[in-house]
């Protein structure tokens, strides 16, 4: 069977949130050759801090993880997905990680380009007090 070698990146932004911030996770997937992309997916783990708020058509969310099927890529071509997600109000600062994986129906000679990751910072947020009135009078 003639092979395929997708790849599969993302990033997020911003990369640095806070808490209750809406985010997004940018996806590349690129068929590097040397045959046409056929059968191609890709599933997206969002972490546990935040909240999938919406998908590209041809996608499906099941608690964190988010199922894509990608249409048939020629060699060389790219398309790009938006996953638009949410920081839970509740997150504590820390650093939150998002994998992909993308698969295909044709083997795939280079499966290092088969998985990315993007990490997000979640910040601390410093709440002050709304400033007291002066009365004047």
């Amino acid at each position: 069977m003639p092979a395929s070698d997708l790849g599969i990146g993302i990033d997020v932004v911003p990369s640095a949130p806070a808490p209750a911030d809406r985010i997004a996770y940018k996806i590349d997937v690129v068929d590097l050759g040397p045959q046409r992309a056929t059968g191609a997916q890709f599933e997206a783990t969002l972490p546990a801090a935040v909240t999938p708020l919406s998908v590209p058509g041809g996608c499906t969310i099941s608690g964190q993880v988010v199922r894509c099927a990608v249409p048939r890529l020629a060699p060389g071509a790219e398309r790009t997905y938006e996953i638009t997600a949410q920081v839970a109000a509740t997150a504590s600062p820390r650093t939150v990680v998002a994998t992909v994986r993308v698969s295909g129906a044709r083997p795939d000679p280079v499966k290092v380009d088969n998985r990315d990751i993007a990490g997000a910072s979640i910040r601390r947020t410093t709440h002050r007090p709304p400033p007291r009135p002066t009365f004047t009078g």
